[in-house]
């Protein structure tokens, strides 16, 4: 009987130490994903940049992150119904890769990001661990919004929306064009216009200049016809008396998609 009731209490001893080894490494593993979403959190907010207007309602971005804080599979996963508020909450998603390296024992990690302008800028989390894996059949979610967002976009479109007056449309149509070749410096130009009719009191200093003086591999050549194609939109920037009135001046918009067009057009590498 001493020999059972010993087994026994011996037992009991390794069940309870397991048990207790057990649930600290639960614990680490929650605190460690706690860390984890904070850290998230704070770099997604760092490079989120939302419109001025109001807000209609929630946008979630969806996503995997792999190992190295590289991310995939970025998906629309609820529209708030507005273009400017999806897309600058799908931007702030991707203008903050590299994410940090996951913990060692995952080998990624799929979250989904509620942009939620009553919660974003409070301390209460807004990213959510999702438990099964991101999908390639799921859907964007059936709105205008995200149509505008996942349409194949071209420099075309562009300039048609800014030759319309459109410039939110033409907001929309930029972050459609892809990232490379001509489109690419189509996309980095744009960029830096916006950031001009987006900012008060941002003045110029021939940054449009500076973009094509930089771009590797521009022929000599095509950098200079590039230069003198922006010199209208130069002198309507260096003229205005304010940003804001350069989003419906149709003269400004007018130059802007000739511009393009041109960039198009002239844009050689060598």
């Amino acid at each position: 009987m001493r020999l059972i009731r010993l087994w026994l209490l011996t037992a009991f001893a390794l069940a309870t130490s397991f048990a207790s080894s057990s649930l600290a490494q639960v614990k680490a593993d929650g605190n460690l994903l706690e860390a984890y979403k904070a850290d998230l959190q704070r770099r997604v907010m760092r490079s989120y940049f939302p419109p001025k207007c109001m807000s209609p309602g929630l946008t979630q971005v969806a996503f995997s992150i792999e190992k190295n804080g590289g991310i995939t599979c970025v998906k629309l996963k609820k529209s708030s119904g507005c273009p400017l508020y999806d897309r600058s909450a799908l931007e702030a998603v991707e203008r903050a890769v590299p994410y940090k390296p996951l913990p060692d024992d995952r080998a990624n990690l799929n979250v989904a990001v509620n942009f939620d302008m009553g919660r974003i800028w409070s301390k209460k989390s807004v990213v959510t661990i999702l438990d099964g894996p991101l999908k390639k059949s799921d859907s964007t979610p059936n709105t205008k919004s995200a149509d505008m967002l996942t349409q194949k976009r071209t420099v075309k479109n562009l300039c048609q929306a800014l030759r319309d007056g459109d410039f939110a449309r033409a907001q929309m149509d930029i972050s459609g064009i892809p990232q490379e070749g001509k489109d690419l410096l189509v996309r980095v130009l744009f960029r830096q216009i916006e950031t001009y009719v987006e900012t008060p009191g941002m003045k110029d200093s021939d940054s449009i200049t500076i973009i094509l003086d930089s771009t590797v591999y521009l022929k000599a050549e095509s950098r200079d016809k590039l230069k003198e194609a922006s010199k209208p939109v130069l002198e309507m920037l260096k003229a205005r008396k304010s940003n804001e009135e350069l989003k419906t001046n149709k003269e400004f918009l007018t130059a802007l998609a000739d511009f393009f067009e041109k960039v198009e057009e002239s844009a050689v590498y060598e």
